[in-house]
């Protein structure tokens, strides 16, 4: 009976209720779980996923007693035309770039009239929601970030990019796309676990053929032609966790930003064998940093939840 009370439980935070916020530079589809009296979470895909193949794991591992799903509602947002049954992208959403996604994050916030929300962020969505919150500094108090990236792409990821770019606009999800996100996305380790036919990459692969190509190739492109997110990294003024994986692509991004970033309100976990979906690889590894985050959050009265006493 605990088991499929908690396959449901998770089941129902990863569908929410599907709500299209309209913004500026077209509509965006969000995913919402938990009683909205609650302190505000946003949460943002990394690429090459959507809300709920990018969270799946950490939120089967959290369970529903965490401070994470306790103390907080959840709106997932996903990047345009990478929702489930997603509608084709709408022209005047092309080219994207992260900074036009970030004041999307903002216009969605506004919608809500959320402030001082949780922001929780993989790869680019990690950069997508620092972006947010460095530009207005009032509407997040803290932010999760999970190997975000921060530089400019690198030879690789820009060079092996393009051909994934010019793949999914021709010929849709070849197994070359899908070996570029997969390498993107993992450590090594994993990629080599039962010769790359582990449950995970498995699930990947099948998960990632149901996005649409154009969707991810819009978000792709802008996050091969993004710029330094350091200058804005040292205007942040919430406190902020950067988990990273040791063997992900953005290992040195998240060594600029502990280089930049203030200290003072700042900590940071390097996770061995994994890549940037640290929250994918290694969950549990996750929980107690988290857990000593959120806490030091309601101390100063952020995600008290409905008790209202710190470290309930």
């Amino acid at each position: 009976m605990a088991m499929e009370e908690t396959a449901f439980e998770v089941s129902d935070i990863l569908s929410g209720e599907a709500e299209v916020v309209n913004t500026s530079s077209g509509p965006i589809y969000v995913s919402i779980f938990g009683d909205r009296s609650k302190s505000p979470c946003l949460a943002y895909h990394e690429v090459g996923l959507n809300h709920r193949t990018c969270f799946h794991s950490l939120v089967v591992t959290s369970g529903p007693r965490s401070l994470l799903l306790k103390n907080f509602y959840v709106i997932f947002i996903n990047a345009p035309g990478c929702e489930d049954s997603a509608t084709p992208v709408s022209q005047q959403l092309q080219p994207l770039s992260l900074a036009t996604m970030s004041t999307q994050v903002y216009e969605i916030a506004q919608h809500y009239k959320l402030r001082e929300c949780l922001g929780l962020g993989v790869g680019n969505g990690g950069y997508i929601l620092t972006h947010c919150a460095a530009e207005h500094p009032g509407l997040f108090a803290g932010l999760i970030l999970i190997s975000p990236s921060s530089q400019p792409a690198g030879w690789w990821e820009w060079g092996m990019g393009r051909v994934a770019l010019t793949t999914l606009r021709t010929w849709g999800w070849a197994a070359t796309a899908r070996d570029y996100f997969a390498k993107r996305l993992f450590s090594p380790a994993t990629l080599q676990i039962l010769g790359g036919d582990s449950d995970l990459v498995r699930a990947f692969h099948r998960d990632i053929q149901t996005l649409r190509p154009g969707a991810v190739a819009a978000y792709l492109s802008a996050v091969l032609y993004r710029p330094s997110l350091i200058p804005l990294i040292k205007k942040l003024k919430c406190r902020v966790l950067l988990i990273y994986g040791a063997e992900g692509l953005y290992e040195n991004d998240c060594m600029e930003i502990s280089n930049a970033i203030n200290k003072t309100r700042f900590a940071l976990l390097e996770v061995q064998h994994a890549g940037v979906l640290v929250n994918e690889e290694r969950p549990t590894e996750m929980l107690s940093p988290l857990q000593l985050f959120l806490t030091a959050l309601q101390l100063e009265g952020i995600g008290l939840g409905y008790a209202g006493e710190v470290g309930s």
